[in-house]
């Protein structure tokens, strides 16, 4: 019986040319999310945030046979509750063909290695109170899911109507 060896997942920090694949998959995450009319990134909005001389935030990228194929959005925060650094992680998507396969996971693990390497105490994130699959995934992982707090924004609008 031949067997079929398991593709491996490569996780990197994006690279600068990456960025329309990036931006493809952030396309993909806001019309899964089921919020395609907010996504307003573009490829420049997207080089300046992450890579100008002082990014705002990083990207990483999971590559399996050679195409890209997920992608993890992050930035550093700080947690006065432990007064240690952490990370928020912004934007995990994998492309649904490549679902159960290990890239979700290959991402959150490199990111933890992120975590440990820059002294966090903790990675942070919200998931879609529907999206049952994904709170499985990261209990799976470890993660604690809160149900007792809730997401709360102030839009642009509300932040310039706050600062007048």
């Amino acid at each position: 019986m031949h067997q079929v060896k398991k593709s491996t997942v490569l996780v990197r920090a994006i690279l600068e040319h990456e960025l329309a694949e990036l931006l493809q998959l952030l396309k993909a995450k806001a019309a899964f999310d089921g919020v395609a009319d907010s996504l307003v990134a573009d490829l420049p909005s997207l080089q300046e945030a992450l890579f100008s001389h002082h990014p705002r935030a990083h990207a990483l990228v999971a590559i399996r046979e050679g195409n890209i194929v997920g992608m993890a959005t992050y930035y550093g925060t700080f947690s006065s509750f432990i007064a240690r650094p952490c990370i928020w992680l912004d934007d995990l998507y994998v492309d649904e063909a490549y679902r159960s396969m290990g890239v979700g996971r290959a991402l959150i693990k490199h990111l933890a290695d992120v975590a440990v390497e820059q002294g966090c105490g903790r990675i942070d994130w919200v998931v879609a109170t529907h999206n049952e699959r994904g709170k499985k995934f990261y209990e799976k992982l470890g993660a604690s899911i809160f149900d007792s707090v809730q997401l709360a924004r102030l839009d642009e609008a509300a932040i310039s109507a706050l600062a007048l």
